[in-house]
């Protein structure tokens, strides 16, 4: 088993917000202050000057895994019980729907003396240079956030499972780097 890290790939076109006062819902979102999602208003933006047309499966927005519908509905049979697909709006986008996908599942599952950590003075982590899990607390949990410095709004990882439906459908937009093999 493998746990990967997801990118947003800088070669697609991706989202970004209406405007900067959404970033503050999502966050109170995922640190579970706010009782229920309110759509966030986003636009197609190419910053990079993307040799694409068309958007990916998994545009980039501010280092949140979205996806359009069709793929939705191609993970959610792996991904329903694990994560709330939070819909986005837009004024701009009329063909697609768009969401945010986040990791309800948080595992304690990182095996904290044998990993290595970047910390700031004050202890703070910002870094793990060295991941090592135990491998029996993640079981066949395709995706998953770590409580890291007691705080359970870290980036999403992902397992072999996901990687694989992901490459089997051809979806654009996301590249994996691997962070542990067990």
């Amino acid at each position: 088993m493998n746990i990967w890290r997801t990118e947003v790939d800088s070669d697609y076109k991706s989202l970004g917000y209406d405007n900067e006062r959404h970033v503050r819902q999502i966050r109170l979102y995922k640190r579970g202050e706010l009782s229920e999602w309110r759509s966030v208003y986003v636009q197609a933006v190419d910053e990079w000057g993307s040799k694409h047309e068309r958007m990916p499966s998994f545009p980039g927005l501010s280092m949140h895994i979205t996806c359009n519908e069709e793929t939705k509905s191609i993970l959610d049979g792996l991904l329903h019980e694990h994560v709330d697909f939070l819909p986005l709006a837009s004024h701009t986008i009329r063909d697609d729907q768009y969401y945010i996908l986040f990791p309800r599942t948080i595992l304690d599952c990182l095996d904290n003396e044998l990993s290595e950590f970047r910390r700031m003075p004050s202890g703070y982590i910002v870094g793990v240079p060295k991941y090592v899990f135990k491998s029996d607390c993640i079981g066949t949990t395709p995706i998953f956030r770590l409580p890291i410095a007691g705080s359970p709004i870290g980036e999403p990882y992902v397992n072999d499972a996901f990687k694989q439906l992901v490459e089997e459908n051809n979806l654009t937009g996301l590249r994996f780097s691997k962070v542990w093999e067990g």
